[in-house]
């Protein structure tokens, strides 16, 4: 599946004993949409989205997704607003369950 505004191909890199790191996928505009696993030990459950320029510099946040401990719900926080750094939207969602 070919989707808009990516030149394949993806680029994976920083695997530390297996465990994926961080990939960088570059758009056609030049930047790089690079999603990355948060490397502190406290918050490795969560992997953070972002956008970079081509000197790896972040241009803009757009979501961190993560694991909530308490059980089968995720966290996705989501920065929608162009002109500000803090995040904008929070949601909570539960891990779907096939009904039988």
């Amino acid at each position: 599946m070919k989707m808009a505004g990516v030149i394949p191909p993806l680029h994976f890199y920083d695997q530390i004993d297996g465990i994926f790191q961080e990939m960088d996928i570059t758009l056609n505009n030049g930047y790089h949409l690079i999603v990355e696993q948060n490397t502190d030990p406290g918050y490795q459950n969560e992997i953070m989205v972002c956008i970079t320029d081509n000197n790896n510099s972040v241009n803009q946040d757009l979501a961190i997704v993560r694991h909530l401990d308490n059980g089968n719900k995720f966290e996705v926080i989501v920065y929608a607003d162009k002109d500000d750094k803090d995040y904008t939207d929070k949601f909570e969602i539960e891990l779907y369950k096939e009904k039988e």
